[in-house]
């Protein structure tokens, strides 16, 4: 079923969820624990060597 085949209400009900989780999600001034990828000085190819370095430690 697409969002544009449901009733006018639900579809409104569903925006209306939609932007009350966005700006809770907005709220937010900090990453998400775990989450590495939601911290802004992630840098994906420091984590590859870090990866890498404590795999080649273990060997």
């Amino acid at each position: 079923m697409k969002f544009g085949d449901l009733p006018k209400s639900e579809r409104e009900a569903l925006t209306a969820y939609g932007y009350d989780i966005a700006a809770e999600m907005e709220t937010l001034n900090e990453p998400a624990p775990g989450d590495p990828t939601l911290d802004p000085r992630y840098d994906p190819s420091r984590e590859l060597r870090r990866l890498n370095y404590r795999t080649a430690k273990k060997r």
